[in-house]
Protein backbone atom coordinates (compact mmCIF):
# COMPACT_ATOMS: atom_id res chain seq x y z
CA UNK A 1 0.00 0.00 0.00
CA UNK A 2 1.29 3.35 -0.97
CA UNK A 3 1.46 6.32 1.29
CA UNK A 4 -1.27 8.80 1.67
CA UNK A 5 -1.05 12.38 1.20
CA UNK A 6 -0.49 12.87 4.63
CA UNK A 7 2.24 10.50 5.37
CA UNK A 8 4.14 11.97 2.22
CA UNK A 9 3.69 15.47 3.49
CA UNK A 10 4.80 14.61 6.83
CA UNK A 11 8.27 12.56 4.98
CA UNK A 12 8.66 15.01 2.44
CA UNK A 13 12.69 15.51 2.09
CA UNK A 14 12.42 18.85 1.42
CA UNK A 15 10.56 19.80 4.18
CA UNK A 16 12.39 17.24 6.47
CA UNK A 17 15.48 18.81 5.84
CA UNK A 18 14.73 21.65 6.93
CA UNK A 19 15.18 22.60 10.59
CA UNK A 20 12.44 25.45 10.56
CA UNK A 21 10.12 23.38 8.99
CA UNK A 22 10.87 20.16 11.24
CA UNK A 23 9.75 22.27 13.90
CA UNK A 24 6.11 23.25 12.00
CA UNK A 25 6.05 19.93 10.23
CA UNK A 26 3.17 18.38 12.56
CA UNK A 27 -0.56 18.24 12.27
CA UNK A 28 -1.13 20.67 15.26
CA UNK A 29 1.13 23.97 13.63
CA UNK A 30 -0.64 22.88 9.90
CA UNK A 31 -3.92 23.40 11.79
CA UNK A 32 -3.63 26.01 13.39
CA UNK A 33 -1.89 28.08 10.50
CA UNK A 34 -4.84 26.62 7.80
CA UNK A 35 -7.33 28.44 10.84
CA UNK A 36 -5.39 31.73 11.02
CA UNK A 37 -4.91 31.88 7.23
CA UNK A 38 -8.58 30.76 6.76
CA UNK A 39 -9.96 33.36 9.21
CA UNK A 40 -7.73 36.00 8.38
CA UNK A 41 -9.36 35.74 4.63
CA UNK A 42 -12.50 35.42 5.96
CA UNK A 43 -12.71 38.23 8.80
CA UNK A 44 -10.73 40.97 6.27
CA UNK A 45 -14.15 40.53 3.98
CA UNK A 46 -15.97 41.72 7.09
CA UNK A 47 -14.11 44.38 7.98
CA UNK A 48 -14.30 45.59 4.06
CA UNK A 49 -17.83 45.50 4.15
CA UNK A 50 -17.99 46.86 7.75
CA UNK A 51 -16.37 49.56 6.41
CA UNK A 52 -17.86 50.07 3.54
CA UNK A 53 -21.41 50.50 5.34
CA UNK A 54 -20.36 52.74 7.96
CA UNK A 55 -21.57 55.72 8.21
CA UNK A 56 -18.35 57.84 7.63
CA UNK A 57 -17.76 56.17 4.14
CA UNK A 58 -21.12 56.61 3.06
CA UNK A 59 -21.14 60.97 4.40
CA UNK A 60 -17.74 60.67 1.53
CA UNK A 61 -18.11 58.18 -0.90
CA UNK A 62 -21.01 57.19 -2.79
CA UNK A 63 -21.28 52.95 -2.69
CA UNK A 64 -23.65 52.17 -5.18
CA UNK A 65 -26.68 49.86 -4.05
CA UNK A 66 -25.41 46.98 -6.18
CA UNK A 67 -21.93 46.80 -4.86
CA UNK A 68 -23.91 47.31 -1.23
CA UNK A 69 -26.40 44.24 -2.23
CA UNK A 70 -23.26 42.32 -3.47
CA UNK A 71 -21.18 42.60 -0.31
CA UNK A 72 -24.76 41.79 1.54
CA UNK A 73 -25.83 38.51 -0.28
CA UNK A 74 -22.22 37.34 0.78
CA UNK A 75 -22.23 38.12 4.37
CA UNK A 76 -24.56 35.50 6.01
CA UNK A 77 -22.28 32.51 4.73
CA UNK A 78 -19.11 34.57 5.62
CA UNK A 79 -20.18 34.70 9.17
CA UNK A 80 -21.28 31.33 9.40
CA UNK A 81 -18.05 30.08 8.07
CA UNK A 82 -16.39 32.35 10.60
CA UNK A 83 -18.44 31.14 13.92
CA UNK A 84 -17.99 27.02 12.52
CA UNK A 85 -14.33 27.81 11.79
CA UNK A 86 -13.52 29.26 15.09
CA UNK A 87 -15.19 26.79 16.68
CA UNK A 88 -12.46 24.06 15.45
CA UNK A 89 -9.94 25.96 18.25
CA UNK A 90 -10.75 23.52 20.54
CA UNK A 91 -9.36 21.11 18.88
CA UNK A 92 -6.24 22.78 18.08
CA UNK A 93 -5.58 22.74 21.87
CA UNK A 94 -6.81 19.41 22.76
CA UNK A 95 -5.21 17.22 20.30
CA UNK A 96 -1.71 15.61 20.81
CA UNK A 97 0.40 17.08 17.65
CA UNK A 98 1.06 13.59 16.54
CA UNK A 99 -2.60 13.14 16.13
CA UNK A 100 -4.13 11.13 13.27
CA UNK A 101 -7.33 13.22 13.25
CA UNK A 102 -5.29 16.56 11.94
CA UNK A 103 -5.93 15.37 8.50
CA UNK A 104 -10.20 15.30 9.15
CA UNK A 105 -9.86 17.98 10.56
CA UNK A 106 -8.00 19.94 7.84
CA UNK A 107 -10.97 18.61 5.65
CA UNK A 108 -13.66 19.63 7.71
CA UNK A 109 -12.30 23.31 7.70
CA UNK A 110 -12.49 22.61 4.10
CA UNK A 111 -15.94 21.65 4.02
CA UNK A 112 -16.71 24.96 6.07
CA UNK A 113 -15.66 27.27 3.31
CA UNK A 114 -17.42 25.48 0.42
CA UNK A 115 -20.13 28.17 0.46
CA UNK A 116 -17.76 30.69 0.22
CA UNK A 117 -15.52 29.52 -2.02
CA UNK A 118 -18.08 29.68 -4.76
CA UNK A 119 -18.06 33.52 -4.22
CA UNK A 120 -14.51 33.92 -5.62
CA UNK A 121 -15.71 34.42 -9.07
CA UNK A 122 -18.23 36.23 -8.63
CA UNK A 123 -17.66 39.52 -9.96
CA UNK A 124 -20.96 41.46 -11.26
CA UNK A 125 -20.51 44.16 -8.91
CA UNK A 126 -17.44 44.93 -10.78
CA UNK A 127 -18.04 46.76 -13.93
CA UNK A 128 -17.46 49.34 -15.82
CA UNK A 129 -19.43 52.31 -13.59
CA UNK A 130 -17.46 51.31 -10.38
CA UNK A 131 -14.50 53.86 -9.99
CA UNK A 132 -12.67 54.98 -6.99
CA UNK A 133 -13.07 53.94 -3.24
CA UNK A 134 -15.88 51.64 -4.58
CA UNK A 135 -13.99 49.41 -7.09
CA UNK A 136 -11.03 49.20 -4.19
CA UNK A 137 -13.53 48.21 -1.51
CA UNK A 138 -15.07 45.26 -4.10
CA UNK A 139 -11.05 44.38 -5.00
CA UNK A 140 -9.91 44.23 -1.74
CA UNK A 141 -12.60 42.05 -0.88
CA UNK A 142 -12.34 39.91 -3.79
CA UNK A 143 -8.74 39.43 -2.93
CA UNK A 144 -9.69 37.83 0.17
CA UNK A 145 -12.20 35.48 -1.36
CA UNK A 146 -9.84 34.42 -3.68
CA UNK A 147 -7.78 33.63 -0.64
CA UNK A 148 -10.35 31.26 0.71
CA UNK A 149 -10.60 29.58 -2.49
CA UNK A 150 -7.19 28.87 -2.86
CA UNK A 151 -7.21 27.02 0.90
CA UNK A 152 -10.16 25.65 -0.07
CA UNK A 153 -9.04 24.03 -3.04
CA UNK A 154 -5.67 23.29 -1.16
CA UNK A 155 -7.23 21.33 1.33
CA UNK A 156 -9.30 19.64 -1.14
CA UNK A 157 -6.49 18.24 -2.98
CA UNK A 158 -4.39 17.39 0.07
CA UNK A 159 -1.83 19.87 -0.56
CA UNK A 160 -0.63 20.26 2.74
CA UNK A 161 2.69 21.64 2.15
CA UNK A 162 1.45 24.41 -0.13
CA UNK A 163 -0.67 25.21 2.58
CA UNK A 164 1.78 24.92 5.10
CA UNK A 165 4.84 27.37 2.82
CA UNK A 166 1.91 30.04 1.30
CA UNK A 167 2.92 33.15 3.30
CA UNK A 168 -0.30 34.81 1.82
CA UNK A 169 -3.36 33.85 0.23
CA UNK A 170 -4.85 36.94 -0.60
CA UNK A 171 -3.75 38.24 -3.40
CA UNK A 172 -4.73 41.73 -4.89
CA UNK A 173 -4.75 40.90 -8.48
CA UNK A 174 -7.88 41.11 -10.93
Amino acid sequence: MGMNNWEAFLSDPELTNSEWFRRQLNGQYLFGKILHDTLECLNNFKGIYSLAVSKEVSQNINISTSSLRWFTQKMQAIELAVIEITQLWDFYEKLPITSDEWPHLIKSVGSKLSDVQKFAHNREALDQSVQGMERDFITMAMANLRGAKAIYEDIQVENYKQLLVTRKYQKFNS
